[in-house]
């Protein structure tokens, strides 16, 4: 399965989804309140095509976009 390291500086609700490279919704991953700390979030999928993903990283102050590379 592939996962991803999370930083979380403060505790908040998070919204995480996936997205192909072309932007098409894979799934959401994470959409529940993260507390301070650092997290290991699973992306659920073990047959995952190898390439580049989108990581939508989303609260109530901030929105991420960071790009992911499945190998």
């Amino acid at each position: 399965k592939e996962k991803i390291k999370l930083q979380v500086s403060k505790a908040a609700n998070y919204s995480i989804s996936l997205y192909t490279i072309n932007g098409k919704v894979i799934k959401n991953v994470v959409n529940k309140q993260l507390v301070a700390g650092s997290h290991t979030i699973d992306l659920g999928n073990k047959h995952m095509p190898k390439g580049m993903y989108i990581l939508n990283i989303k609260t109530n102050t901030i929105k991420t976009i960071q790009k992911v590379m499945v190998k």
